[in-house]
């Protein structure tokens, strides 16, 4: 009887999670930067640390991201904007808000992460022929969207990397950035300037979903068929 009560309590606390959340850097507003979205080809890399999500997630659950948002200048306000971005999702063992050796490395344009990444990154969004309308701007308002193929991320296997790649620039255009973000911190090569900010980092609304990972969702299968019995 208290096996069958401990694993429909399990169940019930699978279930009673948040529909999505968002996650972005909670340092204050500082400016807007032209990085990623600079004149000419640039990439930019950038960590987010792990417990951002775990920490809106219950135990047990892993995060399917479904879209990201940048904070636009708004100078550009009505305008619509068709910039080429490859947006590419993976894991990295460096920790946001150190410098390096410690932190974030200049990457290698074009180079997949390295020496950032853990294993091959994954593209999340892909699309030379995107549009956008800028609404306005701000530190908290997002109107840059993106929504690709979703990428399940999992905490536990070390903090988030983005890899943003502008081969060419149609516009110049601007993001809002934070500072002194101890949950972030990016590097750039190519376009205005190359270098790292290793305790600053450009504020991204992202959008995930919390999802079980398998063995959560055998513990559900296995409560459903117990409760049943």
């Amino acid at each position: 009887m208290k096996q069958k009560l401990w694993v429909c309590v399990c169940a019930a606390t699978l279930l009673a999670v948040p529909a999505s959340a968002n996650v972005f850097p909670t340092g204050a507003h500082a400016a807007f930067n032209y990085i990623p979205f600079a004149n000419g080809a640039c990439t930019m890399h950038q960590v987010f640390d792990a417990n951002l999500f775990a920490n809106a997630m219950p135990p047990g659950y892993l995060a399917k991201i479904e879209s990201i948002a940048f904070a636009p200048n708004t100078t550009l306000a009505g305008q619509q904007i068709a910039q080429p971005v490859q947006i590419n999702l993976g894991y990295t063992n460096r920790v946001g808000g150190q410098a390096s050796p410690a932190g974030l490395s200049v990457p290698v344009a074009g180079g997949g992460g390295a020496p950032n990444a853990i294993g091959a990154m994954t593209t999340f969004f892909n699309d030379p022929n995107y549009s956008y309308t800028v609404v306005s701007g701000g530190a908290n308002n997002f109107e840059m969207k993106f929504t690709g193929t979703p990428f399940i991320y999992d905490p536990s296997q070390g903090n988030l990397l983005f890899e943003i790649v502008t081969p060419a620039t149609q516009a110049v255009f601007s993001v809002s950035r934070c500072a002194g973000s101890a949950e972030g911190s990016r590097s750039y090569v190519g376009g205005s300037w190359t270098g790292e900010s290793p305790t600053t980092a450009t504020r991204m609304d992202i959008v995930f979903t919390a999802v079980p990972e398998p063995t959560s969702l055998l513990l559900l299968g296995a409560a459903v068929l117990l409760r049943r019995r």
